[in-house]
């Protein structure tokens, strides 16, 4: 009876801290140094290559310019959504996470996956602008 009372206690542990590993708090991306040939291109310019990069083909992103500088980015998988904003310089580069949808978040964390969707949204970014200086 002690060991089935042992074995209970250690399956809801285990069951407990399995759910607290898959909260993260929200990957942000500071300052990403735009390469400098580009730096020359008018700020519209460096927003249609960021936005175009992030919606590539398999991609879900969709992006609309809020104001100068600020592209507010949506991303919609199934039931889940996911809102940000990429503050564009031109020198530089920031992805804001903003809030999500039918996400599971507790105390400021979100779901780890949430976190492999704005790292692939960053790396898609920063191809687009090394393929966008090559040209």
């Amino acid at each position: 009876m002690l060991r089935r009372v042992l074995l209970a206690v250690a399956f809801a542990a285990t069951l407990g801290a399995c759910d607290t590993i898959k909260y993260e708090p929200p990957y942000e991306v500071n300052a990403v140094p735009i390469p400098a040939s580009l730096q020359r291109l008018p700020l519209e310019r460096l927003e249609t290559v960021i936005a175009n990069g992030a919606m590539r083909e398999g991609n879900r992103w969709v992006f609309v310019r809020s104001a100068p500088g600020v592209l507010d980015g949506r991303l919609d998988l199934r039931t889940h959504q996911v809102v940000v904003k990429v503050l564009v310089q031109p020198q530089d580069y920031s992805i804001r996470y903003g809030h999500a949808v039918n996400i599971k978040q507790s105390g400021g964390m979100i779901d780890r996956r949430v976190n492999v969707w704005l790292r692939a949204l960053d790396r898609d970014i920063r191809i687009a602008l090394a393929r966008e200086q090559n040209i």
